[in-house]
């Protein structure tokens, strides 16, 4: 069954290699986007999310060239995913307690399932690869939803009547007309 599995996975990953590049492009035209017409807090979710997943995927890459191993290789936690999702949880839980914006708890709840995975992979190898890819890259496209969207969001609200962090909610109230 697990030979079934994997053969699957192999298929999945394989059949459509321009799913990474279509990614990548995404998330490329919304960092420049959220630098453009995005707040504090939309600059810094992709600014994270963009630096540690292309520097994890980097070391993915030059671990495949000089191991030999596969970057689909899944007999254990592959280390430099699990640290790269471990890097962007705690940013987006550090950003979500000073960001003024409530997106910013989604993308954290979802980066939780993507480490919970590995957490989940490491205790139990049974795990079909398959859901553990799944697990693990599947929050990430939701992720890169939620930011288009608060990006969006955020180039319809009225300039200068949010604050972008909760230190400054008191000094935008304060300016607002009577």
């Amino acid at each position: 069954m697990t030979d079934i599995l994997g053969s699957f996975f192999e298929l999945l990953a394989h059949s459509s290699p321009w799913r990474g590049y279509v990614q990548d492009v995404w998330v490329l035209v919304l960092l420049v986007a959220s630098f453009i017409w995005g707040g504090g807090p939309e600059k810094a979710c992709i600014t994270i999310w963009a630096l540690v997943f292309s520097t994890s995927a980097a070391i993915r890459e030059f671990v495949a060239e000089n191991t030999g191993l596969s970057p689909y290789y899944l007999s254990d936690i592959y280390l430099p995913s699990f640290a790269g999702d471990l890097v962007v949880l705690i940013g987006f839980v550090g950003l979500a307690l000073y960001a003024n914006r409530q997106y910013v708890f989604w993308l954290a709840a979802w980066q939780i399932i993507a480490v919970m995975a590995h957490v989940v992979r490491g205790m139990d190898e049974a795990i079909s690869p398959f859901t553990y890819v799944f697990m693990t890259a599947g929050p990430g496209w939701m992720q890169v939803w939620i930011m288009t969207g608060a990006l969006i969001v955020h180039m319809r609200r009225e300039p200068g009547r949010f604050a972008d962090w909760r230190w400054q909610v008191e000094t935008a109230r304060e300016e607002l007309p009577a």
